[in-house]
């Protein structure tokens, strides 16, 4: 079975069977976020830091990965990171096909934090 792993690179756990995995760096953020505090400047707010902002990114991919599925994978990074293609952009159908986002439609902010169900090939399922 292949695996996607979130958090950090977990590849040394299934070197044959991980991809790659979703890479948080926050740390950056967090020290500026405590020197905001410390400051007395601090106000709550949403963040959504991703690839564009250094705040995520996927480790290295397995070398099973075929070299066209590679390329591809860099090329949608790259077009994430220049605005040019949203990561949540339809058309997006659940698990058991049913459409959740139409063609060219991109979830909000709400949509994704309220996101309960996985993505068409996705196996796996969420407690309720």
């Amino acid at each position: 079975a292949w695996s996607i792993s979130v958090g950090s690179d977990r590849s040394a756990y299934g070197p044959k069977s991980h991809l790659t995995s979703v890479i948080y760096t926050w740390g950056d953020f967090y020290s500026d976020i405590a020197r905001q505090v410390m400051a007395g400047s601090w106000m709550s707010e949403a963040v959504w830091g991703g690839l564009a902002a250094g705040m995520t990114d996927i480790s290295p991919l397995n070398p099973a990965v075929p070299a066209e599925v590679a390329e591809l994978v860099a090329a949608r990074k790259a077009e994430i990171v220049e605005a040019k293609r949203h990561p949540f952009e339809g058309p997006i159908l659940d698990q058991s096909g049913v459409e959740k986002l139409p063609d060219g439609a991109t979830m909000s902010d709400e949509e994704l934090l309220g996101m309960a169900w996985f993505v068409q090939g996705v196996e796996g399922t969420i407690p309720q």
